[in-house]
């Protein structure tokens, strides 16, 4: 791999997009998406109000559609967040002092989608530091509220093959627990254990770094291993709702194999429907990726992974 790639996983999501049945209150699916997404495109990027392409956070934050190029069988685009808050530090030969930016702009993470109607299919880039699925499906509702006939309701779902379930019977007793989530994320753990949430939460309280990881190992001279830290039906549950997979991190397990009867690594956010792609870098020093590059590896995993969806 040369130093103008790097690695991206590509999630794909069930993505329905409804509106109202005309004179009722009954959702029907939207009859013309791309209309809205060209509306939403043509927005103004200026003000905090209903009418601009910015939708503003209580931190000053934004987030916006960047543009979309819309075809006859797909709808392309680049999402952002604009962090304008608690921005780090620039380093010069080992000397600090503040990043000084004007006050209307941000420190940018872009997401890039591909949504097929068609098939109510939406593929997008998982970039830690960006937005996730279900800001783009908040956003593009929020701001679909001016459009003639706006989205009235999305369901989003991840579509994944499932490999979980048959992962989490060949576990057996753990030597090893590796978790990193987001701080901004660690609410999806409430359902999953309340008293690994609230770990997660005391290690998120000492700093304020992006991500939180917790480590369980087993007792030193300890012949035995423990069980998981919640409920393999839990887990379950939270890995297949939403957008949930892509706020965790890192996943993984050092664990007897019951099927092989031997010690192994298992990661806990592996399925054969997540792929991972190459993709060119806009520069070396840059973890943004070329938008072409991008949409080219998404509509490449699309067609690879379509049959099964």
């Amino acid at each position: 791999m040369s130093n103008n790639e790097i690695i991206r996983k590509i999630h794909f999501f069930r993505f329905e997009i409804s509106e109202l049945q005309p004179g009722t209150n009954n959702f029907q699916r939207h009859s013309n998406p791309k209309e809205v997404f060209k509306n939403i495109a043509e927005l103004e990027l200026k003000g905090d109000h209903e009418r601009s392409r910015f939708k503003y956070y209580l931190n000053n934050d934004v987030s916006f559609l960047i543009d979309t190029n819309i075809s006859a069988d797909s709808i392309q685009g680049r999402f952002a967040i604009s962090r304008r808050s608690a921005l780090p530090e620039i380093e010069t030969a080992g000397v600090l002092k503040p990043l000084e930016i004007p006050m209307n702009s941000g420190l940018a993470e872009i997401i890039h989608f591909i949504y097929y109607p068609a098939d109510d299919v939406l593929g997008v880039e998982f970039n830690f530091f960006g937005p996730r699925a279900t800001g783009l499906s908040a956003y593009l509702r929020e701001k679909s509220r001016h459009s003639s006939n706006p989205f009235e309701f999305i369901k989003l779902n991840p579509i994944l093959n499932q490999d979980l379930d048959t992962l989490l019977q060949d576990v057996g007793e753990i030597n090893f627990f590796q978790m990193e989530i987001s701080r901004n994320d660690l609410s999806v753990l409430e359902n999953l254990d309340r008293d690994l949430y609230s770990a997660f939460e005391s290690a998120a309280n000492v700093s304020d770094a992006e991500s939180v990881e917790v480590i369980l190992r087993k007792k030193k001279y300890s012949r035995g291993g423990f069980p998981l830290p919640f409920s393999k039906s839990s887990l379950k549950d939270l890995l297949s709702t939403s957008d949930n997979r892509q706020k965790i991190n890192r996943m993984k397990v050092d664990a007897e194999s019951l099927s092989e009867k031997n010690n192994k690594t298992f990661d806990l956010l592996e399925d054969k429907m997540i792929t991972s792609k190459k993709v060119t870098t806009i520069g070396e020093r840059s973890r943004s990726v070329d938008f072409e590059s991008m949409f080219e590896r998404i509509n490449e995993a699309y067609l690879e992974l379509k049959g099964n969806f």
